[in-house]
């Protein structure tokens, strides 16, 4: 299977402030509605902002947003600025996951600054800022049944860290038919 999803996972349960929220990352709407799956929310035909609750963090999926986070070793983007001084209530992790380019992406933002920046494309890391985290590997899950989930190495890479940090196997999420996110249209 090809993912192609983008993403934002706050370690607060912003569940009674989404539209404060949604603010503050400057992202407009005009509608909303519940019921729908992660698997709905990272549907290439979701074209709204979602917002879930898992493990007491908040997901935000979105397929353009966290591409205003800065790759570029040094720089910082749009995104960067409005995550920074979130990441004082919270830590934050900003990932974007294109299986199509073979493009994998992760910002780890804590205490009101940038602390990891990572990026690959195939055959080459062209961003590798701050510290490794404990979780970083180039294994594969060990959850994942590899005829459905296999990874490349970048891709278990970001993966290792989105699960450590989502505290959920990103695989069980998939595959979970529990209504957990919000759409903001």
């Amino acid at each position: 299977m090809s993912w192609k999803f983008a993403g934002i996972i706050f370690k607060k349960n912003y569940k009674t402030a989404y539209p404060e929220l949604l603010k503050q990352l400057d992202v407009k709407y005009s509608q909303s509605a519940e019921g729908f799956t992660f698997a709905d929310a990272i549907s290439r035909e979701n074209q709204a902002t979602a917002l879930g609750q898992v493990n007491g963090n908040t997901l935000l999926l979105h397929h353009f947003l966290p591409y205003d986070c800065s790759y570029e070793p040094g720089a910082e983007g749009r995104l960067d600025e409005l995550l920074m001084p979130l990441s004082s209530e919270s830590d934050i992790m900003n990932y974007i996951v294109d299986d199509v380019s073979g493009t994998y992406c992760f910002s780890l933002f804590s205490d009101g600054k940038r602390i990891r920046r990572w990026a690959a494309e195939p055959g080459k890391i062209w961003c590798n800022e701050g510290n490794p985290v404990d979780q970083e590997t180039s294994s594969v899950s060990k959850n994942a049944p590899p005829d459905i989930f296999s990874m490349s190495e970048d891709e278990a890479h970001l993966f290792a860290v989105w699960e450590a940090f989502a505290g959920i196997p990103f695989q069980k999420l998939v595959q979970d038919d529990a209504p957990l996110f919000h759409f903001f249209l």
